[in-house]
This record gives C-alpha cells, sequence and structure tokens, in this order.
C-alpha cells in the first residue's frame, strides 16, 4: 500500500511540474463514468424463470384439501383432481 502511495506522489508531482493536471482529471473522470456504465444492472446475466402455467378452466377440477401426518408435523394440502 505505502508503494502505491509513493507512486501517487510522484505521478501528482509530475503532472504539475507538466501541466497536465487538467487532462489527467478529464481522463480520471472518463474512466469513473465508463466504470459506473458497465457496472449498471442492465448488463448482469438474467435469472432463470420458469414457464408460465396456462391458465386452466377452473369447472373441470376439484380440489380437495388433504392431510398428511409425519411424526411430529401435520401438513395440510391442496391438491387439484378432474371431474
Amino acid at each position: 500500500m505505502r508503494n502505491l502511495i509513493k507512486i501517487a506522489v510522484i505521478l501528482a508531482f509530475g503532472a504539475v511540474a507538466s501541466g497536465n493536471v487538467p487532462w489527467i482529471l478529464f481522463q480520471v473522470r472518463k474512466a469513473q463514468i465508463h466504470l459506473i456504465i458497465d457496472s449498471q444492472a442492465s448488463k448482469w446475466p438474467k435469472a432463470m424463470t420458469l414457464p408460465k402455467a396456462k391458465k386452466v378452466n377452473s369447472s373441470k377440477f376439484r380440489t380437495e384439501k388433504r392431510l398428511m401426518r409425519t411424526r411430529n408435523r401435520q401438513i395440510y394440502f391442496l391438491v387439484q383432481d378432474t371431474i
């Protein structure tokens, strides 16, 4: 880390001595904007999604509540049967 600080100080003094400070600041701002644009969520890969279920006429099905018992729990779930 100390080496990076030394390099940055040397480059800053060199930029001031040569009169290139505005150009260097412009390049830094340009790089920051480029990084922000590249990190936008629209560039991230899309998540896999399940296909949407088709709508079914509910009059053809009968929904029934069933109980499943295990050692410690009772679980209710809905079952659809055709009529």
